[in-house]
């Protein structure tokens, strides 16, 4: 009989196999932003009742960078956003020449909501950063800020947001940035920078 059958009562059957033994754990590692928040939020007086946010996409070597949208959700009512503690995106770190972030994720002490579930509604526009910038401003204005995206919202009331810059399938490339907006407030223009890590 050939040595890797044996015989048994039923017939003809394989040795015993110990699996255990073949399989090698594997550790997930830590998802590598492609984006740092190198601006903001910086928030401007306006006499508008709306929300606006520019956003500016760019290199490394300060060129525009197009392909890449904005995710913003909101929830009704001003507050801290409450999440389960997860490591996230710090705007203080800095790339290495490997694309290495130091110093290493830590936990938020609010943690990251989890804008998937409720009372968290997606109001994203799925418009994309584009390959030029264009100016938030006329020439002199204190406020003037280059941005290859924007987003607005008429009415915004009073709401609390989390936006990141994402890829073309929605997927995060950046840290959460949470924000909120007050009838009372008139400091509703929004300005945040993204700059790729190369």
């Amino acid at each position: 009989m050939p040595p890797a059958l044996q015989s048994g009562r039923k017939g003809l059957r394989p040795p015993h196999l110990d699996l255990d033994a073949h399989l090698t754990p594997t550790v997930t590692s830590t998802p590598v932003p492609l984006f740092y928040r190198a601006i903001g939020p910086q928030f401007y007086l306006t006499n508008n009742t709306f929300l606006k946010i520019w956003v500016k996409v760019f290199f490394a070597n300060g060129d525009p960078m197009p392909g890449y949208q904005l995710k913003l959700f909101r929830r009704e009512g001003v507050g801290q956003p409450i999440g389960t503690p997860t490591p996230v995106w710090t705007a203080t770190w800095t790339p290495t020449p490997t694309g290495v972030w130091t110093p290493a994720p830590t936990a938020t002490p609010t943690g990251t909501p989890d804008v998937s579930q409720s009372p968290w509604t997606d109001i994203s526009s799925a418009d994309l950063s584009k390959d030029v910038f264009s100016w938030s401003q006329p020439p002199g204005f204190g406020d003037r800020q280059a941005f290859n995206l924007e987003y607005t919202l008429f009415a915004p009331g009073n709401g609390t947001y989390i936006a990141y810059l994402a890829d073309t399938g929605g997927h995060p490339v950046s840290e959460q940035i949470p924000f909120t907006t007050d009838a009372a407030n008139p400091y509703r223009e929004v300005y945040i920078g993204f700059r790729h890590i190369r």
